[in-house]
């Protein structure tokens, strides 16, 4: 059996998060795949809320406006739409439950995990 830590994951995923550059000279890349991926990892914490805040910050309304953010959210988007699918499945098969799968089985969290799934099929 593997030892998640996800825990320290939020730690990392933060501090990507914060920093004001990247690779040295330019800023933070994929920070909606970041977002996305410690959104995850509250999940898997049972920090429901946060998850939440954190994958609708990953998956807007609409796409960014500033021209580096966009270029990122377009980037990004793609596969977020492949990981999330993944992320809400239950168990199958020989297969694990998605990082997401508890949020999408709670019925306070249902509606708004669908409505992040109507966010991603209008990209």
């Amino acid at each position: 059996m593997v030892n998640k830590n996800y825990g320290r994951s939020v730690e990392l995923l933060t501090e990507a998060l914060a920093k004001k550059k990247w690779q040295l000279d330019s800023p933070a890349r994929h920070r909606f795949s970041i977002l996305y991926n410690r959104g995850c990892a509250y999940a898997r914490l049972g920090e429901k809320d946060k998850a939440i805040g954190d994958l609708r910050q990953a998956i807007p309304d609409s796409v960014p406006s500033d021209a580096e953010l966009c270029k990122q959210f377009l980037a990004d988007i793609r596969l977020l739409k492949v990981y999330f699918l993944d992320d809400v499945r239950g168990p199958y098969g020989s297969q694990a439950e998605g990082d997401l799968y508890n949020l999408q089985k709670d019925p306070v969290f249902r509606e708004r995990m669908q409505d992040l799934a109507q966010r991603l099929e209008s990209y």
